[in-house]
C-alpha cells in the first residue's frame, strides 16, 4: 500500500478530508479493496481512543485556534493544509500510544487480532492495565501498564457480566499474562475491574477490598 493512500485512509476515519475529497476517496472504496483494507485498519487503531475518551465541548478560545489553524489557503499552496492535516492524524496516534491504548503494538507480530479491549483507570487517571479479548483462542492478554506496586497486598482481576455478580480471573502483577477464559467468555458487554486483597487473593470468592481500577470491554471493528 503506498504511503499518500494510507495517509488518506486515516484522514478518512479521522474526518479530516474536505467534502470533495471525502467523496472521491469513497468513490475510491467502492473499487479497491487495498483502500477497505486501510480504512478498517485505522479504525480498530483509533477505536478504543474514541470509545474511551470522554466528551469535552472546546472553549470558545479554542475553537478561534481552530479556526485560524484551518483557515483556507490560497489554491496553489496546499503545503500548509497538507500539514495541519498530518499533524491531526499524528496528534490522535500519539493521544493512542500516550494513553496506553496502542492496541496494534501491544501483541505479538504474528497474533491475531483482538476482539474487545478494556482499558482500566482510576476514575480519571492514567491507564493502569490493558485487558485484551481474542474470541478465537477464548483468552484474556493482560499488560500492566502503569500499575502501582503494592507488597502486603494482592491485586485480583474480576469479570462483571450484566445479571451477575463478579467472577474471579486470578491474580495479576506488574507483569503480561495471558488468562484462560473459556468459562469467562465476557458476551457482548461486560466490566473488568481489579480489586485489592489479601495476599493470595479474596477468601470469600467476591471482592472484599476496594475497586482501584476498572472499565468497560470495548468490541473492536474486524477487517470484513
Amino acid at each position: 500500500m503506498t504511503e499518500p493512500m494510507d495517509m488518506t485512509a486515516a484522514e478518512y476515519v479521522l474526518g479530516t478530508l474536505d467534502p470533495a475529497e471525502r467523496a472521491a476517496f469513497e468513490a475510491v472504496l467502492r473499487d479497491d479493496p487495498q483502500a477497505v483494507a486501510a480504512v478498517a485498519t485505522w479504525q480498530r487503531r483509533l477505536a478504543v481512543l474514541d470509545a474511551v475518551a470522554p466528551d469535552m465541548m472546546p472553549s470558545a478560545e479554542l475553537w478561534h485556534r481552530i479556526e485560524a489553524a484551518t483557515r483556507p489557503q490560497p489554491a496553489n499552496d496546499n503545503r500548509v493544509a497538507r500539514g495541519w492535516r498530518s499533524m491531526a492524524v499524528a496528534a490522535a496516534l500519539i493521544a493512542t500510544v500516550s494513553s496506553g491504548l496502542a492496541v496494534v503494538g501491544w501483541q505479538r507480530p504474528d497474533a491475531k487480532p483482538m476482539d474487545a479491549v478494556a482499558t482500566l483507570t482510576p476514575e480519571g487517571a492514567t491507564p493502569a492495565v490493558l485487558v485484551g479479548w481474542h474470541d478465537d483462542s477464548g483468552r484474556y492478554e493482560v499488560r500492566p501498564v502503569s500499575m502501582e506496586a503494592d507488597r502486603v497486598h494482592a491485586h485480583q482481576l474480576w469479570l462483571i457480566v450484566e445479571g451477575a455478580g463478579p467472577r474471579s480471573m486470578g491474580l495479576i502483577g506488574n507483569e503480561a499474562r495471558w488468562i484462560d477464559g473459556r468459562s469467562l467468555r465476557p458476551g457482548q458487554a461486560a466490566t473488568i475491574a481489579v480489586s485489592v486483597e489479601p495476599i493470595g487473593g479474596s477468601p470469600t470468592g467476591a471482592p472484599t477490598g476496594p475497586v482501584i481500577y476498572s472499565g468497560k470491554l470495548v468490541r473492536l471493528p474486524q477487517n470484513a
